[in-house]
């Protein structure tokens, strides 16, 4: 089970990012459903999920929800517009 929330960018997850149409990008976390949040810059997503993520997480230990199991691979799908 994890229990560290230190750096949940070590987690294999996949990341997806996709540009919105009114500028900046959407980020999500496929396999932490509900998990996304918004940037502005390309510069801030990986801030952004990582905020976003330890949320997540720190949500679900705390009220005892499942958390997937982490796949093999950390990926990054970045959609074009």
């Amino acid at each position: 089970m994890i229990e560290d929330l230190a750096s949940p960018m070590s987690l294999p997850c996949t990341i997806l990012i996709k540009p919105s149409v009114d500028g900046g990008y959407f980020v999500g976390v496929l396999e932490l459903r509900g998990c996304m949040t918004q940037a502005e810059t390309q510069g801030e997503v990986f801030t952004m999920i990582e905020d976003v993520m330890k949320g997540w997480l720190s949500v679900a230990l705390d009220y005892g929800d499942p958390v997937p199991e982490p796949q093999p691979m950390h990926r990054v799908k970045i959609v074009p517009a």
